[in-house]
């Protein structure tokens, strides 16, 4: 049988558990099977490395993969990483959740070997924020980021961003007259940024003559958000 197997590079398409051992593993370590929801279900209840809720599959699935420990399942994924991200990643209803790091790493490795278009698929489908926007390898990548509202709102993150723009473009702007954002700058740029003053500095004289709303430059400066000067 499994010469058949891989003479004939038979794929399959739907199994249930109740097989051989020994055909499961053979079809499992030479990637005999497709890609599809229920056979990923399959092989991650019978060779997960770590403890995983099968149901999370539905709304985190390249998550509870990887998680898993499955080293097959994810090696054959990986390889087949566009073909996976378009048939299964995308179209599951509920896939909404994934971690914040297969986020960033998929977004990073998409662009890189796919480009924008598929990117920003992904960045549409998920609703988990990335804390910091450093991690994005590409920073043009920011530009779509921040008016999907998939930043955190954090003074470091617009300092990173202004850092790469060099100055408070259409994007930045915008972002800031959402009200939602402005009101969540309540706190004063962290002394502790690991960017020189004179970056702040800037970043203050910038807002100060930028074309933010009057409402988002009253609200921004009355909670003190924006330090003038540093000693």
């Amino acid at each position: 049988i499994t010469a058949f197997i891989l003479e004939t590079n038979l794929k399959f398409k739907n199994l249930d558990d109740q097989g051989s051992k020994v055909i499961f593993d053979f079809i499992y370590n030479n990637s005999s099977y497709e890609i599809n929801e229920k056979m990923i279900e399959l092989f991650v209840s019978l060779y997960k490395q770590n403890e995983v809720n099968i149901e999370l599959l539905k709304e985190a699935n390249y998550t509870t993969i990887k998680n898993s420990g499955a080293s097959k399942l994810i090696k054959y994924i990986d390889y087949n990483i566009e073909f996976y991200i378009k048939t299964i990643f995308l179209k599951l209803e509920n896939n909404f959740n994934e971690s914040e790091e297969i986020i960033i790493d998929l977004i990073n490795v998409i662009y890189e070997d796919f480009g924008p278009d598929l990117v920003l698929e992904i960045i549409r489908k998920n609703n988990t924020p990335i804390q910091d926007i450093s991690k994005i390898t590409y920073p043009e990548l920011w530009t779509t980021l921040l008016p999907e509202d998939k930043i955190t709102v954090s003074w470091n993150n617009l300092l990173y961003y202004f850092k790469e723009k060099e100055s408070f473009d259409d994007v930045l702007v915008s972002y800031l007259n959402i009200d939602e954002n402005y009101i969540k700058l309540k706190y004063r740029i962290n002394k502790n940024f690991n960017e020189d003053i004179d970056l702040i500095k800037e970043f203050t004289r910038e807002f100060l003559i930028s074309k933010v709303s009057l409402n988002a430059y009253t609200s921004i400066v009355n909670n003190s958000s924006i330090p003038y000067s540093y000693p």
